[in-house]
């Protein structure tokens, strides 16, 4: 009866798409052999892999695989490199214009768990999950920004008696792939 996580990142682009609906495949798969068990599906981000990925890029590749989570509301998803390199500018509740990251906001809508993060748009947020407290957080990708720190050291400090915690963020600390590796920048 214990709730299940399924934790991706790096999903899917245009010369990933029978990969990336594999997984999706896998995890309704694993979905189907258990019937009324709460259920989410985390992205550490890069959710569209294309080199500044359109909308187009995010409705072609992103939509047709596990936009079928988004669809369920079971989609818990964070920024990673490649959604905050997304086509078209946009303006953080502080007024400071991105030229970059527009297409993620605008493809995910009421969905992308955007806040106003010290005035800035980001997806620093937290749920729970059963008994587990998760933190997702914004686009760490081997630093910090201040704001998100203060959130994470806030958040953590609300839910200092929670005994199930879990944090996730783009870039993992530790990595079996071999192509970026470990990232103990934020260790």
């Amino acid at each position: 009866n214990d709730p299940i996580l399924f934790y991706t990142s790096d999903l899917v682009s245009g010369s990933s798409l029978s990969r990336g609906q594999a997984v999706v495949n896998l995890i309704l798969n694993l979905m189907s052999q258990h019937p009324g068990t709460q259920m989410l599906v985390a992205s550490g981000g890069d959710n569209e892999q294309e080199n500044s990925p359109t909308i187009s890029d995010y409705q072609a590749y992103f939509g047709t695989t596990y936009g079928t989570f988004v669809t369920q509301g079971i989609f818990m998803q964070v920024r990673g490199n490649h959604d905050i390199q997304s086509q078209g500018s946009y303006t953080d509740y502080n007024g400071t214009i991105h030229s970059t990251g527009a297409a993620y906001w605008d493809y995910f809508g009421p969905n992308a768990h955007m806040f106003n993060i010290s005035g800035q748009k980001l997806t620093d947020y937290s749920y729970d999950l059963d008994s587990w407290h998760i933190v997702a957080l914004d686009q760490l990708n081997g630093s910090v920004n201040t704001a998100t720190l203060n959130f994470l050291t806030s958040d953590l400090a609300a839910h200092a008696g929670t005994t199930c915690q879990m944090v996730y963020w783009h870039v993992p600390t530790y990595s079996s792939g071999s192509a970026h590796g470990d990232s103990t920048g934020l260790k």
